[in-house]
């Protein structure tokens, strides 16, 4: 089924390409957007891409900004579109980089492990049927001082009762592996995070279990899920985490609306397989689009408050706030756009219309999280905005 897929978007992509270039003839040409520094160091904002597109009256196109400039998918080749299309491995660049050989046609943010001995990756392969869909994990193990590698499948239980399963996490704990995925029922709008305990030697699943799902309790109400952010998603990590949202349908004359009723945040303990609510801080204010990283003890959210937008680190452990950044940043309708690695938030603004408006100017932000320390302030910068035609809307940010 892969190898259909692929061979459909690669003609998709020369078509569109094709289509493309008569579609740059006719434009006046892409404006160049630049990550420009106001303060701090420059090369704290060496591994910030921020993604978005462009719209003016003859197309939209994706771009992606750095502080060397902007890099239009219209202007990109063949070959880097194909790559970027099919590869989402932000964050997992250094393995590529490392281990060629292994990481070769191995994608996927939250497909990896590793530790000083280990670095595993996990998939899904799956056949969509008329009767029933087939579902298989595809695992692949690389030992660090042997440089041995091996691969084997695992046929996942009950996969007839499913129409998708995605990995969430994967964790080696006491020389088993741990999957954490999300699987959706065939016959109903249901969701249930599975964790799949495989004994690596004898290479099948030792157990299956359901640790969270979104089946209603209660009459026209619906719940729904997200996993929180990882610092780093390959870290080893005994839990993870998840928001649970609870709506309740209600129906009026002009039609039915969906109205929040509770929010719960809840950690999953991978090496005892249960669910356990955590308490948050009642500051929060939960938000689907804005969700919270965790790493280790600590959960970082960003929010607004009264001085604009705040970081704070919260330690589910203790039950408490450890400490709260004033950022200095507005907060605005249109929102923001955050991210935590190695200790560093990175914190971007993200106005409506970019470049129409020389007053939506979107501001980027690092701070060094234990101490409070702005280590670095810059700005989208774009030349000669006055003949720009169109806007720049902002849709996410990624670190390398």
């Amino acid at each position: 089924m892969k190898r259909y897929i692929v061979s459909i978007l690669l003609l998709s992509i020369i078509v569109l390409s094709i289509g493309a270039f008569y579609i740059q003839s006719a434009a006046s040409g892409s404006p160049q957007f630049s990550l420009k520094k106001q303060t701090g160091n420059q090369k704290e904002a060496e591994q910030v891409n921020i993604h978005g597109s462009y719209h003016n009256d003859y197309f939209i196109d994706v771009v992606t900004i750095t502080e060397n400039g902007s890099v239009y998918y219209k202007e990109m080749g063949l070959i880097d579109k194909t790559e970027k299309l099919f590869s989402d491995n932000d964050g997992h660049k250094d393995l590529d980089k490392k281990y060629r050989s292994f990481m070769r046609g191995k994608t996927g943010s939250n497909s990896f492990y590793e530790d000083g001995d280990y670095l595993i990756y996990g998939d899904v392969d799956y056949h969509f049927g008329q009767m029933a869909n087939d579902f298989t994990f595809t695992l692949s193990m690389l030992e660090k001082d042997s440089e041995t590698e091996k691969s084997f499948k695992v046929e996942i239980p009950n996969k007839e009762k499913y129409s998708f399963i995605s990995i969430e996490d994967i964790q080696l704990i006491d020389n088993k592996l741990k999957i954490l995925t999300r699987n959706e029922d065939y016959d109903s709008d249901n969701t249930e995070v599975h964790l799949y305990t495989i004994n690596v030697a004898a290479k099948e699943i030792d157990q299956d279990k359901i640790v969270l799902s979104t089946r209603s309790e209660g009459k026209n109400l619906s719940t729904y899920l997200q996993q929180l952010n990882q610092t780093n998603t390959r870290q080893p990590s005994k839990f993870t985490f998840y928001f649970k949202d609870i709506s309740k349908d209600i129906e009026k004359e002009e039609g039915t609306y969906s109205e929040r009723i509770n929010t719960e945040l809840v950690m999953i303990d991978l090496d005892k397989g249960k669910g356990i609510k955590v308490e948050s801080p009642k500051e929060y204010q939960y938000n689907a689009n804005m969700l919270p990283y965790y790493d280790g003890e600590m959960i970082y959210f960003a929010q607004p408050g009264e001085n604009g937008l705040q970081l704070v680190t919260y330690s589910h452990k203790d039950g408490r706030i450890v400490n709260s950044i004033e950022t200095g940043l507005a907060h605005s309708e249109a929102g923001f756009q955050f991210a935590v690695k190695n200790g560093k938030a990175y914190i971007l603004t993200t106005p409506d219309r970019i470049g129409q408006n020389p007053s939506s100017v979107p501001s980027l932000k690092i701070f060094e999280i234990k101490s409070g320390k702005e280590l670095y302030q810059g700005v989208v910068e774009l030349k000669n905005q006055n003949k720009t035609e169109g806007y720049l809307m902002i849709d996410w940010l990624t670190l390398e």
